[in-house]
């Protein structure tokens, strides 16, 4: 069988820390990095793309209103009255102007600053000249006090009064597409494009070429919509540059790597102090308990610590103290039953069992603070009944929390390989017995009882029966063959020390307290476990 490579506890910590802390920190940093990136490109592309169709909607619209203004035109007599009750009707705030047949204005809204564009020799009046459509061209025009155009829509219409035909044009400002980002919060850059790609409208001083056409940085790492919009006569662009947003969330997730790497080398470094404080506390316990195991009982242990650990020290060398005096007492008053007293202290002070236990706390109490105070409270409880000397005799109650503690320990030592359940009568706690009887037979069961199972169950019940307080131990181990049980009773009943040193000390006890009449009973059977039965009188100290 080969031997694990040592590995100092002090190097574990070091790697449980980097291991379970510092990497994964790192880890779930970059992780997160790229999910609030995406989560943040996913939210602002919904985002750019709500404003786009709201953007691509309200110019549609725009669009359409002079549209449907210029059908109604044609059906009522070109005269001020009617243009402006119906400019009006649909809210259009472009100037506009009627030319003749020649083309020379007859009605304007407002005064015309460049009429020399006004030529059928280009642009839309030259499309006009040869159709009934209405027409949308980018063409420019500025009129007193008001802001350069940059949309014209255009159509013939036949004057219903005198049979003559008109050219009547509507001229689209920027204000009126300003208007419509008002309604909404833009947080991309739009840019307004005629069908050539020439800009007609934008809120950047970006993104255009010296020729004052769209140019564009398209990336993957970017968001950008087009579409076009009035029979793709235009075209509206949607651009959000997303670099800085990158650059940005980088910057933050660099910042808190470090923070965090900051505050986990202070946690590790101050962890590393505290539990290399601990450990030697520990190792101070577990030496002075291996030294009791080698019978030296002058070691008193010196903790300056102010928390469980001086508890169990305190404990210990009143331990001490009390098994000093009474070694002394029994050497003077008991010569004949000193070596029955020692056998039974040592049953009873198991040091295999402590340092099994501190072993398992050294352990522990780096991983769960919680589970350790609870075995340290547990040791504390089994030292501070099994020293009390004022008293031989405990209520039942009294002897059920002791080897519940004791059984704790067991518990967390072995995990959901090992369980137990303690079912005793309400009205038997206040019964008197004799104290610490019940631990070495629960000992007995769990040190034979995994011999050779896996799990080991230990049902504890007590009852009176036949005017006798019964108290049951069965376990579900590895049982005894009828060689052995055979054995064990004869031993019991002859007095014989045997390898169950503890159940002849309970035995003989309780036949020293009350009588032949009460003492162990033990049934067992190979494969299928054992039953231990104490049988004690009622009402009797």
């Amino acid at each position: 069988m080969t031997q694990n490579k040592f590995v100092s506890l002090k190097k574990q910590i070091k790697d449980f820390l980097i291991l379970y802390f510092i990497v994964p920190i790192i880890f779930l940093s970059l992780v997160g990095y790229i999910v609030i990136y995406s989560l943040q490109y996913s939210v602002i592309k919904k985002e750019s793309q709500k404003e786009f169709i709201f953007l691509q909607e309200n110019l549609e619209k725009l669009l359409f209103k002079y549209d449907l203004a210029m059908t109604e035109l044609k059906k009522v007599n070109l005269d001020f009255e009617n243009i402006y009750r119906i400019k009006n009707d649909f809210n259009l705030k472009g100037n506009f102007v009627i030319l003749d047949e020649k083309f020379i204005p007859i009605i304007e809204s407002n005064l015309l600053v460049e009429k020399n564009k006004l030529s059928s020799h280009w642009g839309i009046l030259k499309k006009l000249k040869n159709s009934d459509e209405t027409i949308l061209e980018s063409e420019e025009m500025r009129f007193l006090n008001e802001k350069k155009t940059i949309l014209t829509m255009g159509s013939k219409i036949k004057n219903l009064a005198d049979e003559s035909y008109r050219y009547m044009l509507f001229y689209i400002s920027a204000s009126e597409i300003e208007d419509i980002l008002k309604k909404i919060d833009i947080n991309s850059n739009y840019i307004f494009t005629d069908k050539n790609g020439y800009i007609l409208e934008k809120n950047t001083n970006s993104y255009s070429d010296y020729l004052n056409r769209i140019d564009l940085p398209i990336n993957k790492k970017n968001i950008y919509f087009k579409s076009g919009i009035y029979n793709s006569k235009l075209y509206i662009h949607m651009y959000r540059d997303l670099d800085f947003m990158l650059t940005k969330i980088f910057g933050q997730i660099i910042y808190f790597i470090i923070i965090f790497i900051f505050l986990i080398t202070c946690m590790f470094l101050t962890i590393t102090y505290f539990i290399n404080k601990k450990l030697a506390v520990i190792d101070k316990i577990i030496g002075a308990i291996k030294n009791i195991g080698k019978g030296e009982l002058n070691n008193f242990l010196e903790v300056e610590t102010n928390d469980e650990f001086r508890i169990i020290a305190t404990s210990y060398n009143k331990m001490l103290l009390d098994i000093k005096n009474l070694i002394e007492i029994n050497k003077k008053e008991f010569e004949n039953s000193i070596n029955l007293e020692i056998k039974q202290l040592e049953s009873q002070f198991n040091p295999h069992f402590l340092f099994n236990t501190l072993e398992m706390l050294k352990y522990t109490v780096k991983k769960d603070t919680k589970m350790s105070n609870k075995i340290i409270l547990n040791i504390s409880s089994i030292l501070r009944f099994s020293i009390d000397n004022k008293k031989t005799i405990a209520t039942l109650n009294e002897n059920i929390k002791f080897i519940e503690s004791y059984l704790e320990i067991q518990k967390y030592r072995f995990g959901d390989d090992f369980s137990y359940i303690i079912d005793i009568e309400e009205d038997l706690g206040r019964e008197k017995i004799p104290k610490l009887i019940f631990q070495p037979i629960v000992e007995n069961s769990i040190k034979y009882g995994f011999s050779s199972k896996e799990k080991l169950h230990i049902d504890i019940r007590g009852k009176l029966q036949n005017n006798s307080l019964v108290i049951y131990f069965l376990d579900n181990g590895d049982g005894l063959s009828k060689e052995e049980l055979i054995e064990i009773r004869k031993n019991l009943k002859k007095d014989n020390i045997t390898n169950h040193i503890g159940l002849y000390n309970v035995n003989r006890r309780i036949k020293l307290y009350y009588g032949e009449k009460y003492g162990i009973k033990i049934l067992s059977k190979k494969g299928r476990g054992t039953l231990v039965k104490i049988v004690l009188p009622k009402d009797m100290e």
